[in-house]
């Protein structure tokens, strides 16, 4: 963690360096969790919770940056459930060993008209299967899944979401608009061949007669 020394130049900087600017995310958001991530998400106006494992770095963040983070998911769905527009994740959900649980959280903690953004490494793309377990960070002992949109669109969808999908290469796209359905098997390799997948990812419109739990399935497929 930075000391507050370098916390306050970073601030200053408003977090933002080559690899960790969230500009033209805030753009796609504005449409609709690191530290650094949330400050420029507040920076930019949006009303911002964190979610944080470590209680050490959430403790930072919560009395350093004035942002609230939780530690605990039953914390969080206590204190948030059915409270958020938008829940943003970025590259997090390939260290995760139950995605099940994961996306069932993601669903309480959403309103109905709620919607998720997740980016992951794209584990069909073009440099994915030219290279395999070669493929540098994006593939490693610290990732619980090799993710791609197939597994992402079955997913998503037993949780009570309908996943539309993107891979532009220097993430310029900022609608969700131009964001497209999984049609088939092919188009994960073809249409969608960059090496960064994103999902936005709204809830399903159900009828007031549909129960909205999610499934409990685990998504092992």
């Amino acid at each position: 963690m930075p000391g507050l020394e370098e916390l306050a130049e970073r601030i200053d900087h408003k977090f933002r360096r080559p690899d960790n600017d969230m500009e033209h995310r805030l753009t796609l958001l504005g449409h609709s969790a690191s530290r650094s991530v949330c400050w420029q998400m507040k920076d930019a106006g949006f009303d911002v919770v964190g979610f944080q494992v470590s209680h050490p770095r959430a403790a930072c963040t919560r009395e350093n940056l004035g942002i609230l983070v939780y530690s605990s998911l039953r914390d969080l769905v206590v204190g948030e459930g059915g409270a958020f527009a938008v829940i943003y994740s970025s590259h997090v959900l390939e260290h995760l060993p139950n995605l099940a649980t994961t996306f069932s959280t993601f669903n309480q903690l959403l309103k109905p008209t709620g919607a998720l953004l997740l980016f992951v490494p794209n584990c069909a793309s073009k440099i994915a299967r030219r290279l395999g377990t070669s493929w540098g960070a994006m593939i490693s002992e610290k990732h619980c899944y090799a993710l791609d949109a197939r597994f992402l669109s079955a997913s998503l969808s037993d949780h009570g979401f309908a996943p539309l999908f993107a891979t532009p290469e220097d993430w310029t796209i900022s609608d969700p608009a131009l964001f497209k359905p999984l049609d088939a098997r092919a188009q994960a390799e073809s249409v969608l061949p960059g090496e960064e997948l994103a999902a936005w990812s709204p809830l399903r419109q159900l009828s007031a007669a549909t129960n909205r739990e999610p499934s409990s399935r685990r998504p092992d497929h």
